[in-house]
């Protein structure tokens, strides 16, 4: 359950086959479409968009962060590290 009381599966539906997905990640995958019916009928992303928009957010927290750790004169997060 998660916090609003939803089941993992009920949050996000990708499109049925009629065979079994691999659990491996694959290239292949980034184009399928995620629905979230809690976020209403037009929060339709496909699965790249959502990984792009994750690591974009994380990266915007690392530069708050590294401008915090700057002004106070201590070393920054290198994200290559």
């Amino acid at each position: 359950m998660t916090a609003r009381g939803m089941t993992t599966s009920s949050m996000c539906s990708a499109p049925t086959r009629s065979s079994p997905r691999s659990t491996r990640p694959s290239v292949d995958m980034l184009g399928e479409e995620l629905r979230r019916d809690d976020y209403g009928p037009g929060w339709v992303h496909t699965r790249g968009s959502v990984i792009q928009r994750v690591f974009s957010h994380d990266v915007y927290h690392c530069a708050e962060l590294n401008e915090t750790l700057g002004m106070a004169g201590l070393s920054q997060i290198d994200l290559w590290d």
